[in-house]
């Protein structure tokens, strides 16, 4: 039993492939007489050949492991988060303390990478540079912009609201991996200050509504089509609301 191939990105074993964050990896491999593979640190059983995309946020090594039987051989190749980024400048205003509801504007640059991300499900910012106006609805308002380097770093800014039991969503991890025309969608959430209001959390090919609780994991699986975003909503009153559309797949830390 071998290991016939494995690449990413046209990267063979034993070598190593430098990537910028948030870039899209192509795994692909072929062990034509094992029983089935396993891809770390993933955890994923896979066949014996197949394709799989998956995005990378931090240097990693990716291991195939080919078994048959009680036998098992093994191929690897690190993926290394390179380039480093000169964030030049990120900029909020108001700087201080802001009420619900008030319009925020957020501005920033990049030096080397075109893109970033907001965090409360608010998603991936395009272009090396921009201005958004969003109204706050958060006791923290935090803006971190990913940067390429040695592990995934990042530049923030914080903005401080009015009172400190708002509705909030503390964490939003949306991820997406292929496996040929089978897209497998991963989803975590954790909402505070809902006052026991509804969750909802929807697909847009209305296909799935996930839960109603404030904290939970759901997993789904798409064949083709376009990929699937999200929307959530939740209104607890006085305490603020929740009303995100177009979510598209990605990971917030």
């Amino acid at each position: 039993m071998e290991i016939k191939s494995f690449k990413i990105n046209g990267t063979d074993p034993e070598q190593t492939y430098e990537a910028a964050a948030g870039e899209l990896l192509k795994l692909m491999w072929d062990c034509p007489d094992c029983d089935f593979c396993m891809i770390y640190p993933y955890n994923w059983k896979v066949d014996r050949n197949g394709e799989l995309e998956v995005y990378i946020y931090e240097t990693m090594t990716v291991i195939l492991r080919a078994v048959k039987g009680r036998e098992s051989v093994q191929k690897e190749i690190t993926a290394k988060i390179s380039g480093g980024e000169d964030v030049k400048e990120i900029s909020v205003s108001p700087a201080g303390p802001v009420s619900a509801g008030e319009e925020t504007k957020f501005d920033f640059e990049l030096g080397k990478t075109d893109f970033g991300y907001l965090d409360h499900g608010i998603g991936r910012v395009e272009g090396n540079s921009g201005s958004y106006v969003l109204k706050n609805q958060y006791t923290v308002y935090r803006y971190d912009i990913l940067a390429a380097g040695g592990e995934i770093g990042y530049k923030e800014k914080t903005v401080k609201a009015g009172r400190s039991d708002a509705l909030e969503i503390q964490r939003l991890k949306y991820v997406m991996m292929k496996n040929g025309n089978e897209q497998r969608y991963e989803l975590s959430w954790r909402i505070v200050n809902n006052d026991g209001k509804d969750v909802i959390i929807e697909a847009s090919d209305h296909k799935s509504t996930f839960a109603k609780s404030a904290s939970g994991h759901a997993s789904f699986t798409r064949t083709g089509g376009d990929t699937v975003t999200l929307s959530i909503r939740c209104d607890a009153g006085e305490k603020g609301k929740i009303e995100f559309a177009n979510i598209y797949p990605f990971e917030l830390k």
